[in-house]
């Protein structure tokens, strides 16, 4: 996982949060931010969660958007870089990671939009977003494991609290809909 290929970042940090912006450099020049957003606390350590998107016009963060701008892999790592970055800022905390699109009220209005129609009883869309996410903890497991401990949450199981101690052991094998990662301290 050395020497991939990412985009330049500029950090920002404004109250509870910490975000690094970039401009996906594809058929257009985008402007993207990961945010790092403090939203809880469990027995004294900081949550956060981590939220990708678009600036749009006046700032606005379009974390539903799909730019398609050619650089998709580029851009996956550069998210995936911050997260060292952040650990290096908040070593105790953990990160809640789920994708924008996981939420059933993503699915009406992609439905409402979809222009081809080939989706039967759900969404094929629905969770695209912590499906890649998954999907790449899941190809990198051996190497990600010496330095961060992951827990995931089930699909199909209601995500009522963003607690540690209800996600269960991340399983390469697992299917899920959201995911907390956090430094392993004893490695």
């Amino acid at each position: 996982m050395q020497n991939i290929d990412q985009y330049p970042l500029v950090k920002d940090a404004e109250g509870d949060s910490l975000r690094w912006y970039f401009i996906s450099q594809g058929e257009r020049s985008i402007i993207k931010v990961v945010d790092y957003s403090l939203i809880s606390s469990v027995e004294g350590r900081p949550v956060y969660n981590l939220a990708f998107g678009d600036i749009e016009e006046g700032g606005f963060v379009n974390d539903r958007s799909r730019s398609n701008n050619g650089d998709i892999y580029k851009i996956f790592n550069t998210i995936l870089f911050t997260t060292t970055l952040f650990f290096d800022h908040v070593p105790d905390a953990l990160v809640f990671v789920s994708g924008s699109d996981s939420q059933e009220v993503s699915e009406l209005p992609c439905r409402n939009t979809c222009r081809d129609k080939r989706c039967k009883s759900a969404c094929r869309l629905l969770h695209q977003r912590i499906n890649a996410y998954s999907g790449f903890v899941r190809r990198n497991y051996t190497a990600l494991a010496t330095k961060y401990l992951f827990l995931g949450w089930p699909k199909g199981k209601v995500l009522d609290e963003i607690n540690p101690y209800a996600f269960e052991p991340f399983s390469p094998q697992g299917d899920y809909q959201a995911l907390m990662v956090l430094q392993d301290a004893k490695r």
